[in-house]
């Protein structure tokens, strides 16, 4: 992969000048000039913003909603009518500044590289240029990507300037029903949206403080205003001043709806970029912040230590089972839009264990399919030895034992929505890569077990006949996406309700980390 500042236009051959020149004509759509369709016989006429042609079909944006319609059919009026005969697939992203600039780029690079092409990668005002060229220098598919914020890649998108969103947050109701009134289908579903890998927020001090862990509590009262100084944390009198990343950015705001439900912040500073943020942070001994684990700069992360004594870190395992409570999945919103297929094949790879790689290498945690030791889970049994009593009895943890004794941990959890029998998000994600690891033949013969656990709020034989109504949900779901290949596999169910807490129940981020269903494989 090269990196230019260069006009990228040059040096590229005869054809493959002609087939960029013609990229960068076609992306002047993403400027709203339309176009109009006109049927051969002259019955239909359509005119509308153009939002896709894969060189046989061509996509405009019109009062119905989008329309698409073989070009061989029309005659098309207008400055961004298509050249079928020059055709070069491209498309355009837009979103995340941290997910554009880098893990994209690597992305577009690494599938190249499996189809045999080299890539170019040219800076533009806001983003770059990424032209896929072949071994004879004709470029087979150009990328561009917008780089800016979550919210500004959904109103790109919107706005018909982007094909798809980069977001490190999910999609919110408005912009679900914002999407429902553009007839772009709900962006939420499966198959319209994917995680491409994972990043975690943390609390992140100058390292001139003391301070090495602080619990959601107290995270919380700070982003309310609730604490105004230091010796609120333990630490000597002084002002604190509580910093943040980019307004727009998807990792903020998700760090804040896991906190204060996505509630407005109290006295709190904005910066443009996560870097401006932990230099801040870096620069005065007063602040505390919350960052990326790839972006705290010179700054100190500090670990989350809850009221009831569970210490948690964002490490690899703990971001991946989401036992890290402020887990942060990168997030693929694909409307309904015509694609050439080069992109489809591109969107289907990341997917594939080589990008998973290339996730991993770019720093962030990729959803590779881990086993977890059960010596590396000793923390976890102690905090639930230390909290036997009359709810939890001391012969339900050795059922447990007895259970998993013969048995490895996975790292593939499922999660759900607050108040919700839903899946989350990077839970419905775990579901599909599961299933495809199944169908794939990588459990033939092998047992799995779906294991329950809840919050500790309320009854507890309840809540263990809740967990194990949760653990049937994710299996019933998990079958109906196998088919035939369900039989190559024992799929069974445990439940152990509030036995193995992984955080205190004191805030609503606690509980949701307590209601799980982890995945076990024998042997």
């Amino acid at each position: 992969m090269i990196w230019r500042n260069a006009d990228p236009l040059r040096n590229y051959g005869k054809r493959a000048v002609l087939g960029a020149a013609l990229f960068l004509c076609a992306t002047a759509s993403f400027a709203n000039e339309p176009i109009t369709l006109t049927s051969k016989s002259g019955a239909l006429e359509l005119t509308g913003e153009l939002l896709g042609f894969d060189g046989e079909y061509i996509q405009i944006a019109t009062e119905y909603g989008p329309v698409s319609l073989s070009f061989a059919r029309v005659d098309c009026a207008g400055a961004e009518c298509p050249d079928p005969d020059n055709f070069v697939a491209r498309l355009k992203f837009a979103g995340e500044a941290a997910i554009a600039d880098v893990l994209l780029p690597a992305l577009w690079d690494g599938f190249a590289r499996t189809q045999g092409w080299s890539t170019q990668f040219d800076e533009l005002d806001g983003g770059s240029i990424g032209v896929a060229t072949n071994s004879a220098g004709t470029v087979e598919a150009v990328l561009e990507i917008s780089s800016s914020s979550t919210d500004q890649g959904f109103a790109d998108l919107f706005d018909h300037k982007a094909n798809a969103v980069v977001a490190t947050r999910e999609i919110t109701d408005e912009e679900l029903s914002t999407a429902r009134t553009q007839r772009l289908d709900d962006l939420e579903s499966s198959t319209r949206s994917r995680i491409l890998g994972l990043d975690a927020m943390t609390p992140i001090v100058s390292p001139l403080r003391k301070t090495r862990s602080l619990s959601l509590v107290q995270l919380q009262r700070a982003l309310k205003g609730e604490v105004t100084g230091w010796e609120a944390f333990g630490e000597s009198a002084a002002p604190l001043q509580v910093h943040l990343g980019p307004e727009g950015s998807g990792s903020t705001q998700t760090a804040l709806r896991y906190l204060i439900g996505g509630a407005e912040p109290v006295g709190v500073t904005y910066h443009e970029t996560q870097a401006d943020m932990a230099n801040a942070v870096v620069s005065d001994r007063n602040a505390i912040g919350l960052s990326s684990v790839l972006r705290t700069g010179g700054a100190r992360p500090v670990a989350l230590l809850d009221d009831c004594g569970f210490l948690s870190a964002p490490s690899p395992i703990g971001i991946k089972t989401e036992d890290y409570p402020l887990t942060a999945p990168i997030f693929l919103y694909l409307p309904p839009r015509i694609m050439p297929q080069v992109f489809k094949d591109f969107v289907e790879w990341t997917r594939s264990p080589a990008a998973q790689l290339i996730v991993r290498r770019t720093g962030y945690v990729d959803q590779t399919v881990v086993p977890i030791p059960l010596d590396a889970q000793g923390q976890r049994f102690a905090n639930a030895i230390e909290r036997v009593g009359t709810e939890v009895p001391f012969d339900e943890l050795q059922r447990f034992v007895r259970l998993i004794s013969d048995q490895t941990r996975l790292s593939l959890s499922f999660r759900f929505e607050a108040g919700s029998a839903e899946l989350d998000a990077q839970s419905r994600s775990n579901l599909m890569d599961l299933a495809a690891a199944i169908r794939n033949g990588e459990y033939d013969g092998q047992e799995l077990k779906l294991i329950g656990f809840s919050d500790g709020i309320g009854d507890a034989s309840a809540n263990r006949e809740l967990s194990g109504a949760r653990a049937e949900a994710v299996r019933r779901a998990l079958l109906s996406r196998l088919g035939d290949a369900a039989e190559n596999v024992a799929l069974d169910i445990a439940a152990f309700g509030e036995a193995l807490p992984m955080a205190c129940d004191d805030t609503e981020l606690g509980q949701r980390t307590n209601r799980r269903v982890e995945l076990w494989v024998k042997g």
